[in-house]
């Protein structure tokens, strides 16, 4: 059995471009410490995300912003929800990778802040590759 293709999850060209500035404004807030600020720009990174994969039909790779957010809500207290974002980052980053290498996955930033911070086993997030997986085959 040949495995499914993976699907193009890159914004088109025009809507990388509006990402790019806006998460760039978010990192430059974020590194200024101005969190809630940052957090707005994040947000709306995502919220465009979802809005052109909803209009699309397609899947958009939503990791980055989910990332920041994740550190936003850390930088603010809310560790808890910071670990929520990160989870979401890491199944982004499942999806992302190539039909049978969700491995690869364990490279990515979201994956070493899940475990190396939040203490989160490598079997626990074995078992969301696996899953997630799943969800690549349907």
């Amino acid at each position: 059995m040949t495995p499914p293709e993976r699907p193009n999850r890159a914004p088109p060209k025009p809507l990388d471009a509006q990402l790019r500035v806006i998460e760039a404004q978010g990192h430059l807030h974020f590194q200024m410490k101005r969190y809630e600020e940052a957090r707005e720009q994040f947000e709306l990174d995502l919220k465009m995300r979802l809005e052109y994969q909803a209009t699309e039909e397609r899947p958009i790779h939503k990791g980055g912003p989910y990332h920041m957010l994740g550190y936003c809500d850390i930088a603010q207290g809310n560790p808890n929800q910071g670990a929520t974002f990160f989870l979401k980052a890491f199944a982004e980053d499942i999806l992302l990778t190539e039909f049978e290498e969700e491995d690869e996955a364990d490279k990515a930033p979201a994956c070493t802040v899940l475990r190396d911070t939040f203490g989160i086993r490598m079997r626990l997030l074995g078992e969301m590759k696996r899953v997630t997986r799943k969800i690549k085959e349907e």
